[in-house]
């Protein structure tokens, strides 16, 4: 996805589709997690590539969800819990949590392989980008179709939320 906050939909998408029983907070941050790396992996390699652990499935799952939790406490104390007051976080369970934060995670894997020109899917058992998921087979139209699709489901989505009565960040964030 060309920019971060696109993968918003997806996190919104899953949330419903669960039946609200997934956290939306944590299935927001661990969506957008993985581009926590592409400006350090970039420097790293002098550019040559972007992304890497946080966008393949094994380290997106093993280190994704941890730093999707390391991040969602400070945020709970600090964000969420100030934009809603009653909201229920649903995060009564651990493995909730973690259910959460896994498919969060691997909802933005999935998207970016399907349109980026490096997609390091099976690191560490291999560096090779897998094009496997390429829409279309080409890069150009996936990533502009994506862009396109995914920036029309975000206005939608913040649309209806500002036409609601609820709190437009309490609809956002939270439910």
């Amino acid at each position: 996805m060309p920019l971060t906050p696109l993968h918003y939909p997806i996190a919104f998408i899953i949330y419903h589709v669960s039946k609200k029983n997934l956290s939306l907070p944590v299935l927001v941050i661990s969506s957008m997690i993985s581009d926590l790396e592409v400006p350090f992996i970039f420097f790293l390699t002098g550019g040559v590539i972007d992304r890497l652990i946080l966008h393949s499935l094994i380290g997106g799952v093993f280190l994704g969800v941890p730093l999707t939790i390391l991040v969602f406490y400070p945020l709970y104390k600090l964000f969420f819990k100030k934009i809603s007051e009653t909201a229920s976080f649903k995060i009564e369970s651990y493995k909730n949590l973690v259910l959460s934060s896994v498919l969060g995670v691997l909802s933005h894997i999935l998207i970016d392989s399907t349109q980026h020109p490096y997609n390091p899917l099976f690191w560490p058992l291999s560096y090779e980008s897998f094009y496997g998921l390429i829409l279309f087979g080409d890069l150009v139209i996936a990533s502009n179709l994506l862009y396109m699709v995914f920036t029309v489901f975000t206005l939608i989505i913040i649309l209806y939320a500002l036409l609601n009565r609820k709190g437009f960040l309490t609809q956002i964030f939270i439910e």
